[in-house]
């Protein structure tokens, strides 16, 4: 940690990151983000004009924000502290135990893996390197949502035997 900031990356520039995970993280005050991954460099250029804007319309002159088509690259940094994964989510386990492994705190997009047998390899890549993992459920914390639950778990409804769930678009 740098001037008290945590040096964040971002890997995966699609509208996740763009839309609502970098406004969020950059407003933050001990948030310093300093790079981009993404494959597609037209992800990269409008992460990059983001980031730039941001601090500039906050009276930064100079503003340095680097780009990497792959995440490796970035991972290789040791002055980036935490990343932020929004990757296709057949990615999120291998990414997100590369960066604990080259020693970044992690903030994963759900789902956090696509089984069971990755998500027991990525608790022991928290506890082997000791990092901090978040897994983002924001629908958790809606008041709706903790609202549906406690009429489910009150028996409000009555007797639940079946639960039809869509995943995705």
């Amino acid at each position: 940690m740098e001037n008290n900031k945590i040096n964040i990356g971002f890997i995966g520039l699609g509208p996740q990151c763009t839309w609502a995970l970098l406004p969020s993280f950059i407003k933050k005050d001990r948030v310093r983000v300093v790079a981009g991954c993404d494959l597609y460099d037209i992800k990269r250029e409008r992460f990059r004009r983001k980031v730039t804007d941001y601090y500039q319309g906050k009276g930064e002159k100079k503003v340095k924000v680097d780009l990497y088509e792959d995440y490796q690259d970035l991972l290789a940094r040791p002055d980036i502290d935490a990343v932020i994964i929004a990757t296709p989510d057949h990615w999120h386990a291998l990414i997100a135990i590369a960066a604990l492994k080259a020693g970044k705190d992690v903030y994963l997009e759900k789902p956090m893996t696509l089984t069971i047998y990755e998500g027991q390899m990525l608790c022991k890549a928290v506890r082997k390197y000791n990092r901090i993992l978040q897994v983002g459920s924001m629908q958790r914390s809606w008041d709706e949502f903790i609202h549906a639950t406690s009429l489910v778990r009150e028996g409000a409804l009555g007797k639940i035997d079946r639960i039809k769930v869509y995943v995705g678009r």
